[in-house]
């Protein structure tokens, strides 16, 4: 059994590592930069749109569904789906007009948001395998400069565009934009490494959280995570 980056350059991890996390940063920079605007544009009340800000519940809440993650097919093609996904919805937002489609809205909105959040659950544990212990330095600089570099692409670059090629080819791009990130990931390697084994039902979320609840003030640091956005 051998690491899937066993026998890859350091450069090449770190290619590998730009374009997964430029690839978690931008779904987020559209949904909450880019669509607002959008939104806006569209006729759709400041109330709406905070009302829509909901969907980002599957980013918070991807716990929930990580274990099965880990269980069920293999990181790369877990990867290849959310990613084709992701390339979809956001095609989907050419007939999801806010202006007569609502109901439909709320569905692709939701959709992206969580095959986005089951995205960044496959990125990271496909990356915690990719590198050795000694290789984790370099590749947080990498992941932390291309998640903030696709957000700006999505909520600034694109946004800049928008008016001057039209809401329409500005969906179209964003998609494209995924199926590139798709052509990069059918070039990584697959993991052999022993993952977990059968499913245990419940335990597979209770006991990693029974777990992190032992740690010293978890449940202050849980409350401060899942509370310090409300304002």
């Amino acid at each position: 059994m051998t690491r899937p980056g066993e026998h890859v350059s350091l450069r090449t991890k770190l290619l590998w590592v730009a374009a997964f996390y430029f690839a978690s940063g931008f779904p987020f920079g559209v949904a909450t930069e880019l669509l607002p605007v959008y939104y806006r544009q569209r006729g759709v009340s400041l109330t709406d749109i905070g009302l829509l800000s909901v969907i980002a519940i599957p980013w918070t809440f991807k716990f929930l569904w990580a274990p099965l993650v880990d269980r069920v097919g293999t990181y790369k093609r877990w990867l290849l789906g959310v990613q084709i996904g992701l390339a979809t919805a956001m095609l989907a937002l050419l007939i999801a007009d806010p202006a007569r489609a609502m109901p439909m809205l709320w569905v692709v909105l939701l959709a992206m948001a969580t095959l986005s959040a089951t995205q960044d659950i496959v990125v990271d544990a496909y990356t915690i395998r990719l590198l050795d212990t000694r290789e984790y330095g370099a590749a947080n600089g990498v992941r932390i400069t291309a998640y903030r570099v696709a957000m700006l692409v999505a909520g600034g670059l694109l946004l800049a565009a928008a008016g001057r090629l039209g809401w329409p080819t500005i969906f179209v791009i964003a998609a494209g934009t995924m199926l590139i990130l798709t052509a990069i990931s059918f070039t990584i390697p697959s993991s052999d490494m022993p993952r977990a084994a059968a499913a245990g039902g419940l335990r597979d979320l209770v006991d990693p959280l029974r777990e992190l609840l032992t740690l010293p003030a978890a449940g202050a640091v849980l409350l401060f995570v899942l509370t310090f956005k409300l304002g």
